[in-house]
């Protein structure tokens, strides 16, 4: 159940953020830089699951099988932490490219998914500590 939320809030940010390139009226430049980010995102957070939470490779790949019961593999604390420290650079990124493109909304809708990951977190958390 936790990978199948994870999967959904990971590509939630990422699409949440790619979703306004087209749309902006930036240089070519800019939107390889964006793109850049969203990349790096998604690999800080996979290399910081890999090697911080103690889990077999490829953990965040196995994470769209609903089969795989992520919560037996790593601890939710840990992921929260890797999430945490990977999405900000990329969340700080967006805010300034949708100031600058006045995309007020999107920032509110960015920031909306994390908080939105960030109780999802804490309720697995009190879960986890109950159970």
């Amino acid at each position: 159940m936790l990978a199948a939320v994870l999967t959904i809030l990971i590509v939630a940010t990422t699409a949440a953020a790619a979703a306004p390139i087209c749309e902006l009226k930036i240089s070519d430049g800019e939107r390889q830089a964006i793109k850049a980010s969203i990349r790096d995102y998604e690999r800080q957070l996979k290399e910081c699951v890999e090697n911080k939470c103690g889990t077999e490779v490829n953990v965040i790949d196995r994470m769209t099988d609903p089969r795989y019961e992520l919560e037996k593999h790593v601890s939710v604390e840990c992921l929260r932490g890797c999430y945490l420290k990977s999405i900000k650079p990329v969340v700080y990124t967006w805010e300034k490219v949708l100031e600058y493109a006045g995309q007020k909304e999107r920032i509110r809708e960015l920031k909306e998914i994390i908080k939105r990951t960030e109780e999802m977190f804490e309720s697995r958390k009190k879960a986890e500590a109950i159970g």
